[in-house]
């Protein structure tokens, strides 16, 4: 029978059909190390791209694993779109690639989770973070003049300059209300 060998570098798979069936397969760094074996032994291997379709299927499963999907309207509303289907590949591609680092900080250090809870401590004074609505801290962080990102995309330095920010804003929100009920 004809084997072919299918590899698609975007996703780091390696593929093997024989009869026009799928009898194998490698991922990761286990498919990229086959692949390179095939193309040294002289065996013909076909370049496969990943899909519009399976490009939104990976971010929808990245957005799952962070926990981010529930978020999926803010983000997409940079890109003008309702839906991850609207965005085009090089969009799908930047976003992936923007969630997949930020995977891979999952595991955030502790200096950086103790800054995260410090600013929702005082968003949930200023009366902006309530724990069944991210929406409305979504909307206020993703504004330019605060941070113009989402609370997870924020490094230890960006949180930190996030905290002097709402303290500040809190502070003149605080005189003022003191100033308007004096008069």
């Amino acid at each position: 029978m004809d084997t072919t060998f299918l590899y698609n570098p975007a996703g780091n798979k390696l593929v093997i059909k024989s009869g026009g069936k799928i009898v194998g397969g490698f991922s990761g760094a286990i498919a990229e190390k086959v692949f390179h074996n095939l193309i040294e032994k002289g065996q013909k291997v076909k370049i496969m791209s990943e899909t519009k379709g399976e490009k939104v299927r990976k971010l929808r499963t990245i957005w799952v694993k962070l926990g981010a999907d529930q978020h999926r309207g803010v983000i997409l509303a940079r890109y003008g779109v309702s839906s991850t289907k609207d965005l085009t590949e090089v969009q799908l591609d930047t976003l992936i690639a923007e969630f997949t680092a930020l995977s891979s900080q999952r595991d955030s250090p502790k200096d950086i989770r103790v800054a995260r809870s410090v600013v929702i401590k005082l968003l949930d004074q200023m009366g902006i973070y309530s724990p069944d609505n991210w929406e409305s801290v979504n909307t206020y962080l993703l504004n330019p003049k605060i941070a113009g990102k989402l609370l997870y995309e924020l490094n230890l330095e960006e949180l930190k300059k996030l905290a002097l920010k709402l303290r500040s804003i809190k502070g003149k929100s605080a005189r003022n209300i003191t100033q308007y009920s004096a008069n």
